[in-house]
């Protein structure tokens, strides 16, 4: 199972977690200040891998348009039955692959976003460069992984080597520390701005937290990256 197939396979699931989960409420509430603090009004928008299409409708409330693509069938089914009828004539979702990223136009957003995606690509520093293309000059690469330095992660990764678990595990090809993650973005032509850790780890995440440790209890980061001009 590769990872499109994983995440079509949880496509309604995915969905509830945003109502239901304290730790996709957190994800939303970090994306959307991130999204009002880079996303100029009027701006353009491509939701590179836009799941069930949340980060692209909070976008459009600052957004000139937004386009959202993502490989799984079902996932763009659940999010085009989400579009207010308001914003129809600015917002699309497509179904569509990163390798296919190009086709929506260099050059061309202001914003493009990538929430929990790039931690499946084969290569990480050709995607970083194909997504630093999509952005206008100074335009912002918003970017969330899950955050190697934590010791959830750590201890995550030595569970799957034993027992095979967690399943998504398998689709995993990058789990980057926060800084090494900035020195990819780096050597894509991309400047970082600014990092914060999110989703707090189960049982040591809100201890770790508490002592002033939080890069090593949450469990994800997000990183703003500017492009540079040519």
């Amino acid at each position: 199972m590769d990872a499109i197939e994983w995440h079509s396979s949880i496509a309604e699931s995915f969905e509830r977690g945003y109502q239901i989960s304290p730790r996709f409420i957190e994800r939303l509430k970090v994306w959307g200040a991130a999204i009002e603090r880079y996303l100029p009004v009027g701006g353009t928008v491509l939701d590179a891998g836009c799941g069930t299409g949340v980060l692209s409708l909070a976008a459009s409330a600052r957004a000139k348009s937004v386009i959202g693509f993502d490989g799984s069938e079902e996932m763009v089914s659940i999010a085009r039955g989400k579009i207010p009828p308001p914003n129809a004539g600015k917002i699309a979702f497509e179904v569509a692959t990163l390798l296919e990223i190009e086709r929506f136009g260099p050059g061309s957003f202001d914003l493009v976003l990538s929430s929990s995606v790039l931690e499946y690509v084969d290569d990480l520093d050709t995607n970083l460069r194909t997504h630093a293309a999509m952005l206008k000059e100074g335009g912002t690469l918003l970017a969330s992984m899950p955050n190697g330095g934590s010791l959830y992660r750590w201890l995550e990764n030595r569970v799957f080597e034993i027992t095979g678990r967690p399943r998504y595990r398998r689709c995993v090809r990058h789990v980057p520390a926060p800084a090494a993650f900035e020195d990819r973005l780096r050597r894509a032509g991309l400047k970082p701005a600014s990092t914060i850790t999110f989703a707090v780890a189960p049982v040591l995440g809100k201890p770790l937290r508490a002592a002033g440790f939080r890069n090593f209890g949450d469990t994800m980061f997000l990183t703003a990256a500017h492009r540079l001009n040519d």
